[in-house]
């Protein structure tokens, strides 16, 4: 006995078969995570273009108006921050093997100002990944920055940077990385 389904298009599909597809579109999409998580081709080339990648980013690492709407100011930087820590090896690669987005990432944390608590999760939510799935790779990355524990403990009072510290003490279950680590933690007095 054969069965045949009625499989419909996403909604997702649709915004992508368009030329002028945006991501705050797919961003205002419910099941976007859900279609990234479950490999949706098109839409994970979309998402990993250098562009969208940098839109991301600035999603959830640059303050909002406070004026702004509810979907610009929450929803679109949370999404964005979902997409970006959702274990989608595609997405994973991208951020760890291109430098300058790394770099845009990582520049939340080089100011002096207090760090907005609701960015700093979004930021903290996604190196942690970063530092759970590619702990060598991301370890040589801050090692080519200007002090990155000495920024970290900068914004220690933000309790998501102190739960980032946390997690870059215990960040991976390899014993040689995490001798590396440990060994370049201690180099930085932490």
């Amino acid at each position: 006995m054969f069965w045949t389904f009625n499989q419909q298009a996403s909604a997702i599909d649709g915004l992508l078969s368009k030329d002028d597809c945006t991501l705050a579109e797919l961003l205002d999409e419910d099941d976007v995570l859900q279609e990234c998580k479950g490999n949706n081709a098109k839409l994970i080339e979309f998402l990993v273009d250098p562009r969208i990648m940098e839109e991301l980013i600035a999603l959830v690492t640059t303050e909002r108006d406070p004026d702004a709407n509810p979907k610009t100011k929450y929803k679109h930087p949370s999404a964005a921050c979902n997409l970006l820590a959702s274990d989608v090896q595609a997405i994973t690669e991208k951020l760890i093997t291109e430098e300058s987005l790394l770099a845009k990432l990582w520049s939340f944390v080089e100011t002096d100002q207090r760090l907005d608590a609701l960015l700093a999760s979004y930021f903290s939510k996604v190196v942690a990944v970063l530092l759970k799935q590619k702990p060598a790779e991301m370890l040589n990355f801050l090692r080519t920055r200007a002090d990155p524990v000495a920024l970290l403990l900068r914004h220690i009072d933000t309790s998501a940077i102190m739960d980032l510290v946390v997690i870059l003490t215990s960040c991976c279950d390899n014993a040689l990385v995490r001798a590396d680590v440990t060994a370049w933690l201690n180099s930085q007095h932490l």
